[in-house]
This record gives structure tokens, C-alpha cells and sequence, in this order.
């Protein structure tokens, strides 16, 4: 399973596969957010540059098809973004909000004729 990046926004957090690559056109996005270039990001990540986070947590976003308001991003209190190894365990591996199953020790009910339903 991949890591997500998580932000915390002040209505719920919202939860995103972490990319692993990058186009140039998103390389370009991360040198526009941070002033970076391709070379230094590592080392900025390494160094907790807060940009370089909120970089990562828009594209992560946009490639999930949500838009960013780059003012609130930045307002949000320093550590709302962050990584997560496990994926989060209310979703299914497709992003779908997953159903509990009834364990097999749920009583059945009866209904009229005495037959279970």
C-alpha cells in the first residue's frame, strides 16, 4: 500500500495518494510554489521546508481532481499536512468509504413463520 499525504483542514482532513514521480508540468508547479529547482527539493524536504510540504499536498490533490486555494493552504497551522504509511481505514482501497460487514456472531432474527430472514 502507498503512503498519503493528509491534510487537516479545520472541516475534516482530506487524504491523498503521496506521488512517487512527477511530470514536468508538476516539477514546474513545485518551482513556482517554492522557488526550487528539481536538485533542492530533497534536501528541502529533508530540512522540513513547509513550502516544499504544501507543494507535494497540491499536487497530491490535483491529481485526485480537487482544486487547492493556495491562501488557505498556507493559513493552515504549521504540521496539518503530513504522511501517512497506513491508508486511512474507514476507506476502501478504491477511495470508497467502506462498509462494516456484520460479524458472524450476529444474531438472526426471526421473523413470521419462525424462518431467519
Amino acid at each position: 500500500m502507498s503512503a498519503e499525504i493528509v491534510i487537516g483542514w479545520p472541516e475534516g482532513e482530506r487524504r491523498y495518494q503521496l506521488p512517487s514521480s512527477y511530470t514536468y508540468r508538476e516539477m514546474g508547479r513545485i518551482k513556482t510554489i517554492t522557488g526550487l529547482r528539481a536538485g533542492e527539493i530533497e534536501q528541502a524536504l529533508v530540512a522540513g521546508d513547509s513550502e516544499v510540504i504544501i507543494a507535494i499536498a497540491v499536487i497530491a490533490a490535483e491529481r485526485s481532481g480537487d482544486t487547492i486555494d493556495m491562501n488557505k493552504i498556507e493559513d493552515l497551522e504549521f504540521g496539518a499536512i503530513s504522511v501517512a504509511d497506513e491508508p486511512d481505514p474507514t476507506q476502501a482501497a478504491d477511495g470508497v468509504a467502506a462498509i462494516e460487514e456484520p460479524s458472524s456472531s450476529t444474531p438472526e432474527i426471526p421473523v413470521a413463520g419462525g424462518t431467519p430472514a
